[in-house]
């Protein structure tokens, strides 16, 4: 052995392993060590592995990959139908940033996995699901926008459009109502053609619409000759029985200059009732027609303010609720005070 220099004894039960570290002889190999390390260091160091096991391949790795990618999908679909860039971002990088750390110390120990499948699947994910989502999204927007343009004005469609709360949810609120009827019109439709009885009651409507859009409220809908509106819903409006009240001057004054303008008709005179408390509020509809609207005994003392109103010859009637939630009580002109709990 080695020229008959050692005894034959000297490497028993022992392994030898014989290679070279020079340049020339082109036995150097890439490593994630090193760039260029000899190859007989790199069979040193799989032949101890092996003989003291110090590392031990993860035998279910192959599974844990296929049960991680799996979880993945489900949590980033979720988070996607729940239309939450922020938060589907924001799972993408905690699921990537867990995979690493699994596939660092999966690496450690020489398991065989794929490293590349669960972060195929995220983006995948990803990137089918972000158009569904903006269709999705812009659904939505389109079902808001259709059911709400005839309630309120474009700026506050535009905001409700962009809240992430779900203002369509029915809920209780307080909130302010208003009913405003054209007074006469009755006598009016029996002196007056159709077509100029139907022309008036748009204009006049139109009038009372742009009132009630110009103090942000909500109109609920025309019920013949008469309207009815509210405020503090969808969005909250601490003042809303000032806003009303407003609305309500707002419309006598507006129907004044529309009385001025056409003196060829007779003259167009309307009696409003307005009322405060707790109802129920949301969309309230059905599959078949959307509504967003107000029920709830406030709704009833409104209704029931205005018809008083006529016996009264008032023009605005309010309940002591709305009285006494006014911020400026200095404005109460035109305006008769009903205590209903008389």
């Amino acid at each position: 052995m080695l020229f008959g220099r050692l005894p034959n004894h000297t490497l028993k039960d022992k392994i030898v392993l014989i290679g070279s570290s020079a340049l020339g002889l082109s036995d150097r190999v890439s490593t994630p060590v090193h760039p260029w390390l000899p190859g007989v260091v790199i069979h040193a160091e799989m032949l101890y592995s092996m003989m003291h096991k110090t590392y031990q391949p993860w035998p279910n790795m192959p599974l844990l990959t296929l049960i991680f990618t799996y979880i993945s999908l489900i949590i980033m679909v979720i988070t996607l139908i729940k239309n939450k860039p922020t938060l589907n971002y924001a799972m993408l990088l905690l699921l990537s940033t867990a995979w690493f750390m699994i596939s660092y110390q999966s690496w450690q120990e020489h398991s065989q996995f794929s490293l590349s499948l669960p972060l195929i699947i995220l983006m995948l994910t990803i990137v089918t699901l972000q158009p569904l989502q903006w269709r999705i999204s812009q659904v939505k927007n389109r079902q808001i926008t259709e059911l709400f343009k005839g309630y309120l004005s474009a700026d506050l469609v535009d905001q409700l459009i962009k809240t992430s709360n779900n203002a369509l949810e029915p809920q209780k609120k307080e909130i302010t109502i208003l009913f405003a009827d054209i007074a006469g019109f009755t006598k009016m439709a029996k002196s007056l053609p159709t077509e100029q009885l139907a022309q008036i009651t748009r204009e006049v409507l139109s009038v009372l619409t742009k009132a009630i859009q110009f103090h942000n409220g909500t109109l609920d809908k025309y019920i013949g000759d008469e309207v009815m509106a509210f405020w503090n819903a969808p969005f909250d409006q601490q003042n809303h029985a000032q806003l009303a009240y407003e609305t309500a001057q707002k419309m006598l004054m507006d129907l004044k200059e529309y009385n001025k303008h056409h003196p060829d008709q007779p003259e167009i005179k309307i009696r409003i009732g307005i009322d405060t408390g707790i109802v129920l509020v949301g969309d309230l509809g059905t599959n078949f027609r959307h509504s967003y609207t107000v029920i709830g005994e406030a709704v009833n003392s409104a209704n029931e303010l205005y018809e008083i109103g006529k016996i009264r010859d008032t023009e605005i009637m309010i309940s002591t609720q709305t009285f006494n939630k006014l911020t400026d009580d200095k404005q109460l002109r035109f305006t008769e005070v009903k205590d209903q709990s008389e």
